[in-house]
């Protein structure tokens, strides 16, 4: 006979342990990781029968609160610290009354959401990540299949966690910020990446999987100036997938070279090639689903395949035990 997994919480409130004291209260924890451009969060829902949150344990903004979700007697899924920005207090006649509190990951440092101005002159794509990173006191992990150079790049009151989402998004990249690492891959890297973990028909709970016409152009022409040459030039670079009747995408913007107009061009291919196939998948507890993680389906005919999970939410709840959901996209 299988052995009844027990799923499990534990929680570390502005440094102390504090499990043994919610567990009489806590209706449900949730952990929500997203691979690209968001933070991490947390929602924790617990009973306020007796008050007692709207008096002497009313908890602060700002509380700190480290997570760790798992299986009684397993290694547990270390989720991270969390800083609390939004408490609310709920109540009705049937349901009684509740707490609710939600949660951002806490960087290591806070000055990565801080604004301000910098120019990049004479650097690589890959230098301006690491710069970032050592500005922040942080460790910068980065693949890339090319690695453009720019005479000037300028950050102009932004700060460095929306800088680094926006050079990913514009040259072909995914960025995730978690603890005192930053991850910058190349989205065609994610496509070489071997599945590490197998989710079978069989083992989920539900599904639903989308196959969709996804180019509403047939390809992009960049129009941009060669500093070489002082000739203005164009890139095209052809799709599939497209509607019938579609158009070329046309982009007029500044570009310092061949391999930058490439990049571009990739990365708005990604943009729409991204939605192609996408799936929603909801399977009992697994605290190997990470986002950014690469997963083979098996079972799903058709649809089998290498599949990136975008974003997993995790919740164990004090009635259903606890369910992993999955937001994913074909690579192959």
């Amino acid at each position: 006979m299988e052995k009844v997994k027990i799923p499990v919480w534990k929680l570390i409130w502005n440094g102390k342990d504090v499990t043994e004291d919610l567990i009489p209260y806590i209706l449900s924890v949730t952990y929500e990781d997203v691979y690209h451009g968001e933070s991490d969060t947390i929602e924790i829902t617990l009973e306020n029968r007796d008050g007692r949150w709207l008096q002497s344990w009313y908890p602060e903004k700002g509380d700190t609160v480290i997570l760790s979700i798992g299986y009684k007697d397993e290694p547990h899924l270390p989720c991270g610290e969390f800083e609390i920005d939004e408490i609310e207090f709920s109540g009705s006649r049937t349901s009684g009354d509740t707490l609710h509190l939600r949660g951002i990951a806490a960087p290591f440092k806070k000055s990565i959401r801080e604004k301000k101005t910098v120019a990049y002159e004479n650097a690589t794509l890959s230098k301006i990540v690491k710069l970032i990173a050592e500005r922040n006191g942080m460790k910068a992990f980065v693949e890339l299949d090319s690695d453009p150079s720019f005479k000037r790049i300028d950050q102009k009151q932004k700060a460095d966690l929306t800088f680094l989402r926006e050079l990913a998004e514009k040259y072909n990249a995914s960025v995730k910020v978690q603890g005192n690492n930053i991850y910058f891959v190349s989205n065609d890297k994610l496509k070489e990446r071997k599945p590490a973990l197998a989710i079978e028909r069989k083992d989920i709970i539900s599904y639903a999987l989308r196959d969709k016409t996804h180019n509403i152009y047939k390809g992009v022409i960049i129009t941009y100036h060669d500093p070489k040459t002082k000739k203005l030039l164009k890139y095209r670079e052809d799709w599939t997938g497209y509607k019938a009747g579609a158009d070329y995408l046309k982009v007029n913007e500044r570009v310092e070279s061949l391999e930058e107009a490439k990049l571009r061009a990739r990365a708005l291919r990604h943009r729409y090639d991204s939605k192609e196939k996408t799936g929603r998948i909801t399977m009992p507890g697994n605290p190997q689903a990470m986002a950014g993680l690469v997963v083979a389906l098996k079972g799903f005919g058709l649809m089998d395949g290498n599949w990136l999970i975008e974003r997993t939410r995790h919740t164990i709840s004090r009635t259903g035990g606890w369910i992993t959901e999955l937001e994913v996209r074909k690579t192959s």
